[in-house]
């Protein structure tokens, strides 16, 4: 199954990726407005993977899980 197709067929999506370059930014407004308006998109894994949105039923910068350079600190 493509993407694409998974975006648009799916009810809930979780995002379980290491942040690489490749996957820095892996949701955006275009694939957001291709999801259903009920779907539900959780983040459990690093952060950057979800970019900010300024537009939509989606808009604002989705909260990310605890960056663990943020612990460090």
């Amino acid at each position: 199954m493509s993407k694409a197709d998974l975006l648009t067929r799916a009810d809930h999506l979780v995002l379980v990726l290491p942040y690489t370059a490749e996957n820095r930014h892996t949701i955006g407004a275009a694939e957001l407005a291709s999801m259903k308006p009920t779907a539900t998109l959780t983040n459990i894994a690093a952060d950057n993977l979800i970019a900010a949105l300024g537009e939509g039923p989606r808009a604002g910068n989705p909260p990310n899980p605890i960056n663990p350079e943020v612990l460090k600190k």
